[in-house]
């Protein structure tokens, strides 16, 4: 019996710990978009929800936002700029009404804009109003923007994770823009490990999955451009 209960303690700890770090990453986020933005630095703009905050991660830099930070500087040897508008909880429509106002504000032309969210609209969600605000949404957005499809749950959140996706990849294509197959790489690395201690967000595990769905897209843009430059270098390219 004492058993029982000290595992239902860990697993309660440990989803505590998640929901802790709520308020921690958001500030921490807000003090990287008041920072100066560094000389030559690469402007990575983050659109959509907790996973972008990077919760679920024991620590920012094992977040999907704060690897994609690193491999960009490894690459590129040039400082990353970060400016994560994401907000835990946000729905498709909130990045619509709060979060891309909140871009036009910044009057910066990023390098890379990143948009990751309708995980929280699988638990309710009505198809034409979604494809409307998706629609409406990556009408706002540059073409360089990159969109995430929506994680798999189980039961009726995955078949409407699905439903969701077929929108977005339909209007992906629609605006000319590049999809992070989020969805995919998930279903191909399913497992346990990959949530964190709520059981919902990914852990870090699954924040390195998320990772390398936008980093497929990412680092042949970053190389591209590196060729397009002849002041440029890229780590294993041949200058």
């Amino acid at each position: 019996m004492w058993m029982a209960g000290l595992v239902l303690a860990v697993i309660l700890l440990r989803a505590v710990r998640v929901w802790f770090s709520i308020p921690l990453y958001r500030r921490f986020w807000l003090r990287e978009a008041r920072r100066p933005a560094p000389q030559n630095a690469i402007s990575l703009v983050v659109l959509g929800d907790s996973v972008a905050q990077g919760i679920g991660a024991t620590e920012i830099r094992f977040s999907y936002v704060g690897r994609l930070m690193r491999a960009i500087t490894e690459l590129t040897g040039r400082p990353a700029q970060i400016i994560n508008l994401s907000v835990s909880g946000a729905r498709m429509q909130d990045v619509l009404e709060h979060q891309l106002p909140e871009l036009a504000r910044l009057r910066l032309r990023p390098d890379i804009i990143l948009l990751e969210a309708g995980a929280n609209d699988t638990a309710a969600y009505r198809l034409p109003r979604f494809s409307q605000t998706v629609r409406v949404l990556l009408d706002g957005l540059p073409p360089h923007t990159i969109v995430a499809t929506v994680p798999p749950f189980g039961g009726r959140r995955n078949r409407a994770a699905r439903r969701l996706n077929k929108i977005i990849i339909r209007e992906v294509a629609a605006h000319g823009m590049s999809l992070a197959p989020v969805h995919e790489q998930l279903l191909k690395n399913s497992g346990i490990r990959n949530t964190s201690g709520d059981f919902f967000h990914p852990g870090n595990r699954g924040h390195g999955i998320w990772f390398e769905a936008f980093w497929q897209v990412i680092k042949p843009r970053l190389q591209a451009d590196a060729a397009a430059r002849p002041s440029a270098t890229i780590k294993g390219q041949k200058p």
